[in-house]
């Protein structure tokens, strides 16, 4: 995709290459409404998007049922975390000593560790081993 800074269009046309040189016209975005969403989508429809509102219509948003994050490193010795011995960020020997692990729960702070290689679409398997979940984890 190539757009002029000297000319303002009134659309961007997206193509879809089936081959080298064979494309067809996918859709046209509207650079305004991409400033407005903050994304370039070229899967962007008014469709999809009362598609997408109809789905949402009387659903209950998955957010207000579980917590989400990119997940964890508990181990880190590049400056972040709380190391178990003593004061400051964690260290090798937390790292080396997997100091926030455990066999079984030894207080509220430790569940189940869970890996993404073990989280699957509709079940996750459990390491067997226990993580100590806190703002000391890296």
């Amino acid at each position: 995709m190539v757009v002029s800074r000297d000319e303002k269009p009134c659309s961007i046309p997206m193509d879809r290459f089936t081959e080298p040189e064979k494309f067809h016209l996918q859709c046209e975005v509207d650079p305004k409404k991409s400033m407005e969403r903050g994304l370039i989508d070229p899967r962007y429809s008014q469709e999809a998007l009362r598609l997408i509102e109809k789905i949402e219509c009387g659903c209950v948003r998955l957010d207000s049922l579980v917590e989400l994050n990119r997940g964890i490193h508990a181990y880190r010795t590049d400056g972040y975390g709380q190391t178990r011995f003593g004061k400051g960020p964690q260290t090798k020997r937390d790292k080396e000593e997997q100091s926030y692990h455990s066999k079984k729960p030894i207080d509220s702070t430790y569940l189940p560790e869970i890996k993404g290689k073990n989280v699957f679409r509709f079940e996750f398997v459990s390491t067997g081993d226990f993580l100590s979940y806190g703002d000391w984890l890296g």
